[in-house]
């Protein structure tokens, strides 16, 4: 037997009461039907359901067991010495106790489900898996790899004790923060498959840097925790602030998708648009990308606004302002962004407000002065809803709270305006108009108004 397969059998072998506990867990998942407690129902479903439970907390916490203690302690406490006053190299050393590390996952994992699997439970419940049942697989095993690195890294980390450790923390809050932002991106513009793609190389880096830098850590340290955490760090972060830089710019990419990219545009001419058009499709190669512009035909002047749905932009009568709906920061709103048309180097801007959920129907006052907005009551079937007359322009309120009401001013140029609102998370007036419902009579709808003065 060669000495990392010595050194991993003996690891397992000292640890032999936790493959013993996963057997007898795979022997509870086989009778749960028998608990009295249970809900009733199909046996070979509640073993199945109940192996699958069992896998899914029992795994993850003896990976990080095993990740944690496999050579942190004995590096923390100078035992690695008697390891290393043998003929054994310290990669054979970090190779044998990580094998034996991750070894014990998943051998307890296969402990755990193999009693319902040779009753047929899995089979009959599921199927046979096919290309769903091998990418769960295979996505257990790099979980459990990936608990089993990370566990041994953060224990190499605490057990040193060094200032090196507050560096471990900002580096970590700094990939956190573009890691959030670049799937904040992917999650506005909704494009999953760009997110998937990108969140999986991500993924495969931090787990190759992981590997490297628990070796290096237990090459260069040899027994001494402060050098080997500084090895750790040195070796671990580097590539893993690049991956999420990378992911962040990547994100960026996909959403920058000129005009021209667009394959079989689909172009809509709105009325009181002007020269102005909206169009939108896939682009080429963005991950199936559909962003969405508003075009001038007349300057060849293209406005990027987002993504082809849910929500089309609106435009005023004299072709002056358009707006739109984006998706907020908060998944249950929607924002409200304008874009002034009359100036060629004017861009898109957020507005303050906000909606919950997504309106069904915008519409603009012929000089772009007022937005009004319909939503229906959950219990009408239909609803309909008319604003007031136009004012002067004004198209970007701005929100202002007094007592228990509030009051918002309106700007565009050099007109300002207040109106009246009710209607949470919204700047907007309301007023309310009968609507009709499939249940009769009682059902209303709202209508919010957006003025200018």
């Amino acid at each position: 037997m060669t000495p990392v397969l010595a050194l991993a059998a003996s690891d397992l072998r000292q640890r032999r009461l936790l493959l013993a506990a996963s057997a007898l867990l795979g022997l509870f998942a086989l009778g749960a039907p028998l608990l009295p407690s249970l809900p009733a129902g199909q046996p070979g479903e509640l073993r199945a359901a109940t192996a699958l439970l069992l896998l899914a907390v029992w795994t993850p916490l003896l990976a990080l067991i095993a990740g944690a203690t496999a050579l942190a302690g004995e590096m923390a406490d100078r035992r690695l010495g008697f390891y290393l006053a043998r003929p054994l190299s310290t990669w054979k050393i970090w190779a044998g106790k990580m094998g034996a590390a991750v070894l014990l996952p998943l051998l307890a994992g296969a402990l755990v489900v193999l009693p319902a699997a040779l009753a047929g439970d899995f089979r009959a419940t599921h199927g046979s898996g096919g290309a769903k049942g091998g990418w769960a697989v295979g996505l257990w095993l790099l979980t459990m790899l990936g608990l089993v690195l990370f566990a041994h890294a953060a224990a190499i980390a605490l057990r040193s004790r060094r200032a090196w450790l507050l560096l471990d923390l900002g580096a970590l809050a700094v990939a956190a923060v573009l890691v959030n932002r670049a799937l904040w991106v992917f999650v506005r513009e909704l494009v999953p498959d760009a997110a998937g793609a990108g969140a999986s190389a991500l993924a495969a880096l931090v787990l190759a840097a992981l590997l490297a830098a628990g070796a290096i850590a237990v090459d260069r340290g040899r027994g001494e925790p402060a050098g080997a955490h500084r090895a750790l760090s040195l070796t671990l972060w580097p590539p893993v602030l690049a991956g999420a830089l990378g992911l962040l710019l990547f994100a960026r990419w996909v959403v920058d998708a000129p005009l021209g990219s667009v394959k079989e545009p689909r172009v809509w001419t709105p009325a009181g648009a002007g020269t102005w058009v909206t169009v939108s499709g896939r682009a080429a190669h963005r991950f199936g990308y559909q962003p969405r512009f508003l075009f001038d035909t007349a300057s060849g002047r293209a406005v990027k606004t987002g993504v082809g749905w849910p929500s089309w932009p609106v435009f005023a009568a004299d072709a002056s302002h358009a707006v739109w709906l984006t998706q907020a920061k908060k998944f249950a709103l929607s924002e409200v962004w304008t874009l002034d048309l009359a100036r060629e180097d004017a861009h898109p801007q957020r507005s303050p407000i906000e909606f919950t959920g997504w309106p069904q129907w915008l519409e603009l006052s012929p000089r772009g002065g007022r937005l009004a907005v319909l939503r229906r009551t959950a219990s009408s079937s239909s609803a309909s809803g008319t604003g007031a007359s136009s004012p002067p322009r004004g198209a970007i309120p701005r929100r202002r709270s007094k007592g228990s009401a509030s009051r918002q001013k309106a700007a565009c140029g050099s007109s300002r305006s207040t109106a009246e609102h009710s209607e949470p998370g919204s700047t907007c007036g309301t007023s309310r108009s009968a609507g009709t419902s499939s249940r009769g009579a009682g059902s209303t709808s709202r209508t919010h108004a957006c003025s200018g003065s």
